[in-house]
């Protein structure tokens, strides 16, 4: 009888662990107690501290996840921001210094308050022409009979008129005291000091009250000022102006450059004082 042939397939290599529980197994009978340890529970401690490192590493990488989205929305929204920055810049020209275009505004703005300031100042009376030579020759011969219809308010042409004396005041009235000025000029000038506060920037024209009586309260002291005989021909200073509480220096000296700009009032420094002035004529 022929022998049979032998397998050719390799077998599988066993591991160390099987051939240990192998050699454990035929050792130990079975139903009897097993005591020798398992050849992998010294990795068992190993195995705990690679759990929990493992579980930090997921919520480090959760949060930085949760950083890398926050990253993209900030970037999301600044580059808008730098986008619209662009966009208005290639829109809107914002040039640094005063151009050509703000100096003509400035001389339409100081030809403005000049033409409403000569608008509001009233016109001297033109004074009669002198008379002629012959008109002075002629007239001291003039006959009694052209004379015939003379009315008491003709005046014959060389005659001098003989002053009339002022009229008395009426008994009981009030002389008036010195230093007030009548209602019409008073309205003048308010209407004076109106128009220049027309011709300043909106914060002085009634975005801010509080700044457009103080501007008022400023032109009508340089007003004042400037009639007032005791005030030096270079005009005059800052704390002439302050009244407190009501105007401090703070909010004169910023009524006083705004005049200076829009070339409305005239500023000098003598001696290291400086003294404001009004560069427009004033009704009087």
């Amino acid at each position: 009888m022929p022998h049979p042939r032998r397998p050719t397939t390799p077998l599988r290599r066993s591991s160390l662990s099987s051939l240990s529980l192998s050699a454990s197994a035929s050792s130990h009978p079975a139903g009897s107690h097993r005591t020798s340890p398992s050849p992998l529970e010294h990795l068992s401690p190993l195995l705990a501290d690679l759990a929990d490192e493992l579980a930090s590493l997921h919520s480090n990488v959760h949060a930085m996840a949760e950083l890398d989205t926050a990253l993209g929305t900030f970037n999301e929204g600044f580059a808008e921001l730098v986008w619209g920055l662009r966009l208005n810049a290639y829109c809107v020209e914002w040039p640094e210094a005063p151009t050509q275009q703000s100096f003509d505004r400035m001389e339409e703005l100081a030809a403005a308050a000049a033409a409403a300031a000569t608008r509001l100042v009233p016109l001297p009376p033109a004074s009669p022409p002198p008379p002629s030579a012959s008109e002075q020759t002629l007239a001291p011969s003039t006959a009694a009979g052209d004379m015939t219809y003379r009315t008491q308010n003709d005046t014959i042409l060389g005659e001098e008129e003989t002053p009339k004396a002022a009229p008395k005041a009426a008994a009981g009235a009030k002389p008036r005291p010195k230093g007030k000025i009548n209602p019409a000029l008073k309205k003048k000038r308010e209407t004076f000091v109106e128009g220049i506060i027309d011709t300043l920037p909106l914060e002085y024209r009634g975005s801010q009250p509080a700044l457009r009586t103080a501007m008022s309260q400023v032109l009508h002291g340089l007003i004042r000022l400037s009639k007032s005989p005791s005030t030096p021909p270079a005009g005059a200073r800052v704390p002439d102006l302050v009244k407190m509480p009501d105007l401090p220096q703070a909010r004169v000296n910023k009524c006083l450059i705004a005049l200076v700009q829009k070339k409305v009032v005239a500023k000098t420094n003598e001696g290291g004082v400086a003294y404001y002035r009004l560069n427009v004529p004033v009704p009087s």
